[in-house]
């Protein structure tokens, strides 16, 4: 089988089917031999090279094909290790989103339950507030009282036990129960704008693009925006 390469014939098949060692010494020795043609000179030398050179590229496409043979157990293993991972993520993705649709519901009812619980707390914490603000307004009016019932008396010249101090008031504030404490949850600030026309300059952002794209198609009056042309020298 090696003499088939070391002279001038048609290359067969047989070559692809010797075992991969056998295979790449077979082509060492071809690729030997087209390296070692170093000039065409003559007729006679001219057909070799053009023997050898349809040789080469026969050698060429068997090589490929002894490749495809040793490497097409690997892509069949591929290709079902591939279609194994694509059911395993559809099926994780199936899962996942069932997971993700009960957690999406039980999430609400924690956030139900700590918005009713924080509902309460600050319902609670109002009235105490409510509480402390009356007894302190009542509490200064009755020290106003006592005031003007001593300038009164002060003014009179009659004789007048001031009375005594105003003691504040005791209040007996409801129990304010704080909610509950859930692990992991944070509290996010969110806005959105109802009404454009409310909202503070400092707030309004020019829509630069529509201000350009105005100026480019020929606009030259917009209220509260100059507008004005500077020459440029493009490069060539």
């Amino acid at each position: 089988m090696a003499d088939q390469l070391l002279i001038p014939g048609k290359i067969t098949a047989a070559i692809y089917q010797e075992s991969l060692t056998l295979f790449l010494g077979q082509l060492k020795k071809g690729t030997d031999i087209l390296c070692a043609i170093k000039e065409v000179k003559d007729k006679q030398a001219l057909d070799e090279a053009v023997v050898w050179v349809n040789k080469a590229k026969t050698l060429t496409s068997l090589l490929q094909k002894k490749v495809d043979e040793i490497c097409r157990p690997l892509t069949d293993a591929k290709t079902e290790i591939n279609e194994v991972q694509r059911q395993l993520k559809a099926y994780a993705e199936e899962i996942s989103t069932h997971i993700k649709d009960a957690t999406r519901v039980l999430e609400g009812k924690v956030f139900r339950y700590y918005q009713l619980q924080k509902d309460e707390s600050d319902r609670m914490r109002k009235i105490h507030e409510d509480m402390v603000r009356e007894a302190e307004g009542k509490l200064k009016i009755a020290q106003q009282a006592r005031q003007d019932e001593i300038a009164q008396a002060e003014t009179t010249g009659n004789p007048f036990e001031p009375p005594p101090e105003v003691a504040p008031m005791v209040i007996m504030a409801p129990v304010v129960v704080e909610p509950p404490k859930i692990k992991g949850m944070l509290s996010i600030w969110k806005y959105e704008v109802v009404d454009m026309m409310l909202l503070p300059m400092e707030y309004l952002t020019p829509d630069t693009a529509k201000i350009n794209a105005a100026v480019k198609s020929g606009t030259r009056e917009i209220p509260g925006v100059k507008i004005w042309e500077e020459q440029q020298i493009r490069k060539s």
